[in-house]
């Protein structure tokens, strides 16, 4: 029951040092698979910290789409593996650099491919901005 469940949140938050709400939060996301993101905390220590510009969401989010979810873009990572686009007021612009650093290792990017993909990711939301008539 529901005591169950808070006990299981606690532990999940002790045994990977972030707090029950973000517990709550990844196992609305990720369920079951909540185990392959604490293998990869325990891989990547610094994955709990929160990802600037994108709060609520944790680093280690940001791994997982391209490390256990196939993410091949930045674009992907904040539209589609994750909500950043949708659930940040500035649709990810700033959370975009840290993102691609996050993810450019494992996709084996140059500082200019990295450079690329979130110029290009600025001008997307620019565009959409643009269209919807809103101010950038």
């Amino acid at each position: 029951g529901f005591q169950q469940a808070t006990a299981q949140a606690a532990a999940w938050a002790s045994r990977l040092g972030i707090s029950e709400t973000q517990v709550d939060r990844l196992l609305g996301r990720y369920g079951g698979a909540i185990d392959e993101l604490a293998d990869l905390i325990a891989e990547v220590p610094t994955a709990t910290a929160a990802l600037g510009g994108a709060p609520p969401y944790l680093e280690v989010e940001v791994l997982a789409a391209v490390r256990l979810e196939g993410a091949q873009t930045l674009a992907d990572v904040l539209r589609r593996r994750t909500r950043i686009a949708f659930d940040s007021p500035d649709r990810g612009r700033q959370a975009a650099g840290r993102v691609a650093e996050l993810i450019a290792p494992t996709l084996g990017w140059s500082d200019r491919r990295r450079e690329l993909e979130v110029d290009g990711w600025l001008a997307t939301i620019d565009r959409e901005l643009a269209l919807e008539g809103l101010p950038r």
